[in-house]
């Protein structure tokens, strides 16, 4: 049997096995194992988000969002939370919940013409096949007309440079 460590400073609990039909353990955050059990699927789930930087792929219709923007996210308990600035974005900022692979959030955010604006968003999150993480959102303001679907992944290193 092998171990998949787990993340430092996550609460989830990780899974550790080899396949469908073989034991697995599930493991808590301190490495101490919880319990045994046989013949459980194991599914892969995405680490977490707490630390990594994230850039839209294009200008948003409809949206102050652009290929400038970038978001530092944060992840504890369940909890998202970042802040977000760059192109028509002076400042902004998000908190909202995470289940799996479903982000769903609040936003705030001062444009650079000194306008504020909120509106609510659900992401998906998914692992590009280059090991960058991707959301795609579904939004919509609250404090004005409009609503749309937009997408952002995940920065390298060299990216942020």
């Amino acid at each position: 049997m092998w171990h998949i460590p787990p993340v430092l400073g996550c609460d989830e609990r990780r899974i550790a096995g080899h396949a469908a039909g073989h034991r697995l353990t599930t493991v808590d955050p301190d490495g101490s194992s919880c319990r045994e059990e046989r013949d459980v699927r194991i599914y892969r789930v995405i680490t977490s988000l707490d630390g990594r930087r994230f850039a839209a792929v294009a200008e948003v219709a409809g949206g102050e969002v652009g290929t400038q923007t970038v978001f530092a996210y944060h992840e504890r308990d369940g909890m998202i939370w970042a802040d977000y600035a760059g192109g028509a974005i002076r400042r902004g900022f998000l908190v909202g919940t995470r289940d799996g692979d479903r982000l769903d959030f609040r936003y705030t955010q001062l444009n650079t013409d000194g306008q504020t604006s909120t509106g609510h968003c659900v992401s998906t999150l998914s692992r590009l096949p280059d090991g960058r993480l991707r959301l795609d959102e579904t939004w919509q303001w609250e404090s004005r007309p409009g609503s749309g679907t937009s997408a952002v992944v995940e920065q390298r290193r060299e990216d942020e440079m």
